[in-house]
């Protein structure tokens, strides 16, 4: 089948009117993309100025602040009849901090001199045998008091014998 004429024409106005439609659509699309991007180049330049004016507000108001400050700190000799003395207690409180501070590094080294709980160990041992042997003289003093009465009394009888032996010869 071939077209006819008259279809073709027809379907050479359709494909133009859809050319056509496409045209416009693009030109939009294209029309709205750089508007996106002048309006985003914008924000950013706008962006960068506000954080350069800022920062520029925050510094000179730093700089200024600093001078007033400096200004006063300059006045308070002069104006404070208490500063001399102020700083002569700061000097003292610095001494005394400088001999806290030689003190406590003494306090230091001797608490590393002092034995360990390992050392302490080896003493409780030590002890604890003593302890033992202790124990085991005190039963044997024990048992050798328990023989000497019986030893007492048996001189006794002996001695007793030979005191009446020793008349009878």
């Amino acid at each position: 089948m071939t077209p006819t004429p008259t279809n073709y024409a027809e379907f050479k106005f359709y494909l133009d009117i859809i050319v056509l439609v496409g045209v416009v659509c693009n030109t939009g699309y294209t029309w709205w993309s750089n508007r996106e991007k002048v309006t985003s180049r914008r924000f950013i330049k706008l962006e960068e100025e506000v954080v350069k004016r800022a920062t520029t507000a925050v510094t000179e108001a730093l700089t200024q602040r600093t001078g007033e400050i400096e200004g006063r700190l300059k006045n308070v000799p002069a104006c404070c009849s208490g500063h001399e003395t102020m700083n002569a207690r700061v000097d003292g409180h610095n001494d005394r901090l400088g001999q806290h501070k030689e003190l406590i590094v003494k306090i230091e080294g001797e608490f590393k001199s002092l034995p360990k709980k390992e050392d302490l160990d080896a003493v409780y041992n030590r002890v604890n045998k003593v302890n033992d042997q202790i124990a085991d003289l005190r039963k044997e003093v024990g048992k050798i008091e328990g023989i000497i009465p019986g030893l007492t009394h048996i001189t006794d009888m002996m001695n007793e014998f030979l005191l009446r032996q020793g008349g009878k010869n």
